[in-house]
């Protein structure tokens, strides 16, 4: 008669197990971590982008409503614009500004401002919008647009 030998696990296959085990939480953790990081990043360019075309939007809206000479007449005024009363869409105008103005959404801070040359000699108004914020380890980040607007003959 043969006598078998109980076949238990060691104390270094117990370590062993232990370690891949705790190697593949880890990396889970970490992909977990990257996906949450990277839905926030995104989440915060689309508001950055919504906050950049509304401003935009405004331009369009006084560009109908003053006519050309007016809206040329007020872009040549100064050379940066923010928002004043954009929640309200029938009141909402540019303003010039000297700082971009700080919208708070959730916890991010952005900084939003409209920069606009006007050239003279082929009577274009050039605006470019430009939405920051920090983004953390990621560092400043921005949006930009920017429209042509010319005289309609």
């Amino acid at each position: 008669m043969k006598i078998m030998k109980n076949k238990g696990s060691s104390l270094i296959e117990v370590l062993v197990a232990a370690t891949i085990l705790a190697t593949t939480l880890i990396a889970i953790t970490g992909v977990i971590m990257y996906s949450i990081d990277r839905t926030a990043q995104v989440r915060h360019q689309e508001q950055a982008s919504d906050l950049s075309e509304n401003l935009m939007e405004l331009f369009y809206k006084e560009r109908a409503t003053l006519g050309w000479y007016a809206f040329y007449e007020k872009m040549q005024s100064s050379s940066k614009f923010c928002a004043e009363n954009e929640s309200d869409p029938e009141t909402a105008k540019l303003i010039a500004c000297d700082e971009p103005e700080q919208i708070k959404i959730d916890e991010t801070t952005f900084s939003r401002i409209a920069n606009v040359s006007v050239d003279s000699s082929s009577q274009t108004v050039t605006v470019e919008v430009v939405t920051s914020w920090d983004a953390g380890r990621v560092g400043m980040r921005e949006v930009s647009l920017k429209h042509q607007f010319r005289r309609i003959n």
